[in-house]
């Protein structure tokens, strides 16, 4: 018993060594930008809609506290409702709304990582061999470089939907194929891009698997039918409220982001540098080159999916055209070189809102962590101790080729938030603005704080701004209080102006911005309930 538990409990010790620095400090965030304050408010405000702690009734759980007076602004980005469900109930209890970030990055890690080595032992009957890959890729730079972004690092759910659909595959139990497509519809209440992967998974799988399904071909396609359906109504409330937004700002990314955004060819040895995933799957390539090698049926068919799906996730992550740097290679200096992203940009639903192609990558590594687990299982060394020292010559490759986090940063408790945010909170009055406002990211630093004044805010920052808002916020940064921003402020239902004083002063300083606004403001804003030294507030 013990000795079939130890890769398991080998993997749980790395997979928690790699995120340390967040096991001790929960409330905190991977130091790198501001996006993990962003994610930490959208997972808060999800909960707080899951368990009814919003003004109105459910028709408000895709709404948010910023962007007033817009509604479902938590489609504006990923909506984490999943995460939330589980982790806003602890930081409530314990008043500290930081924690459902760390919270989230430590399972995720733990449970991505099970998943995926459950499924390489299911796959390869060897349990150090689906070891060995998991921690291949588990530590790899290519999982590592979203440790900020929880919607591609908490993959465990569309990875355990996945693999439930998978199962049905290999051995027709009925109830998988249904919950795997339960449990990938709710993915969509957490991240819609994994659904993507997804499709394209399952879309080779059956290439594959196609023959051994039909064997009755009403039953399977009456069972399909189903379990999409089944799926399809759970993802529907979400995939509506993303449509909605959608056509309400005529939303659509360009095609020129998305190339800025993919993945150039020599990022693969640079940005997504993985040593111990590229060193164990040229391991892997050798033994399955080696004209002794010998697999079964079953392996072979996983293994010919498997580099179907790792080739072409990493042909999509080159995203529209090729490139090499921040360069587009053209013929004859040109004519850039397409690739399928460009097709299914303008074909597949949903693709033209995708921002970021590198993403794709993340499948290409899982896939290739699969290649490695089911060539070292083939791996015949009659000598015990010869195999020890296999393993741990692997496991050596993994770890010391892998990565962990290393930087982190505390969010700030309810307890830290400015004393002005504290006395707005047990004023009346729903609707704020905070002034300097602006589309940058120093206003996610912003977004904590809504916890502490309740109120709903005119500012924000999410993957999406609304347009009208940008115009407005640089209107009343740049005009307020003349009679145009105070009559806008007074349709709008405006209860309070908090003039951040700091921020104008540096951006005076800095960019030579508003200089004098602040002066103008103090002799002729008028009703002023509240100041210190860094913030004042009006009453309109």
């Amino acid at each position: 018993m013990i000795r079939k538990l130890l890769p398991v409990l080998i993997i749980v010790s790395v997979a928690l060594g790699s995120v340390w620095p967040m096991v001790k400090c929960l409330s905190c965030v991977a130091d790198f930008g501001r996006d993990g304050w962003l994610i930490n408010w959208i997972i808060n405000t999800s909960g707080k809609n899951i368990y009814g702690l919003h003004s109105g009734d459910i028709t408000h759980i895709f709404d948010g506290g910023i962007f007033y007076p817009y509604r479902h602004v938590l489609a504006y980005s990923e909506m984490f409702f999943i995460t939330a469900l589980w982790t806003y109930p602890i930081g409530f209890w314990i008043q500290n709304p930081g924690i459902v970030s760390g919270l989230a990055l430590v399972s995720g890690q733990l449970l991505t990582c099970l998943i995926i080595y459950k499924w390489w032992k299911k796959m390869s009957g060897n349990g150090w061999a689906a070891m060995i890959g998991t921690l291949a890729f588990g530590l790899s730079r290519i999982r590592f470089e979203y440790q900020v972004h929880l919607q591609m690092w908490s993959m465990q759910y569309w990875l355990l939907g996945t693999y439930l659909v998978w199962s049905y595959f290999t051995d027709r139990k009925s109830w998988k194929l249904f919950l795997g497509f339960g449990v990938l519809g709710l993915q969509v209440w957490e991240s819609l891009l994994p659904i993507y992967f997804a499709g394209v998974v399952l879309g080779v799988n059956f290439i594959f698997y196609h023959k051994l399904l039909i064997f009755n071909k009403f039953e399977f396609l009456r069972k399909l039918i189903a379990a999409t359906l089944l799926g399809g109504m759970i993802a529907m409330p979400p995939l509506l409220t993303y449509l909605g937004v959608g056509r309400e700002f005529n939303f659509q990314r360009s095609i020129r982001e998305a190339a800025n955004n993919s993945l150039a060819i020599n990022d693969i040895w640079k940005e997504f540098a993985s040593p111990g995933l590229y060193i164990l799957l040229l391991i892997a390539a050798v033994q399955i080159t080696n004209h002794k090698f010998q697999i079964t049926e079953e392996n072979g068919r996983n293994m010919k999916w498997l580099g179907l799906v790792m080739l072409a996730s990493l042909i999509l992550a080159f995203g529209p055209v090729v490139k090499w740097g921040t360069k587009t290679v053209k013929i004859g200096g040109k004519i850039p070189v397409p690739l399928p992203y460009a097709a299914a940009y303008y074909v597949i639903p949903g693709f033209g809102a995708l921002r970021t192609p590198s993403r794709w990558i993340w499948v290409s590594g899982w896939a290739a962590s699969g290649l490695i687990a089911i060539a070292i299982s083939k791996i015949q060394i009659a000598n015990h101790k010869s195999h020890i020292l296999g393993i741990l010559g692997c496991v050596t490759v993994a770890v010391a080729g892998g990565t962990g986090i290393t930087r982190v940063r505390a969010l700030p408790t309810p307890g830290q938030a400015p004393e002005v945010y504290k006395w707005l909170g047990s004023q009346p009055g729903k609707v704020m603005v905070i002034l300097p406002m602006a589309e940058q990211e120093w206003e996610m630093e912003r977004l904590p704080d809504i916890f502490v004044h309740n109120k709903m805010t005119l500012n924000g920052y999410s993957g999406f701004y609304p347009p009208d808002q940008a115009d407005l916020g640089k209107e009343l940064t740049e005009s307020f209080p003349d009679n145009k921003t105070m009559k806008e402020m007074k349709d709008l239902k405006v209860n309070w102006v908090v003039v951040d004083k700091k921020m104008y002063n540096e951006e005076c300083k800095i960019y030579n911005e508003n200089c004098g606004r602040l002066e103008l403001i103090e002799k002729t804003a008028g009703d002023k309930k509240w100041e210190d030294k860094d913030w004042a507030v009006y009453e309109i």
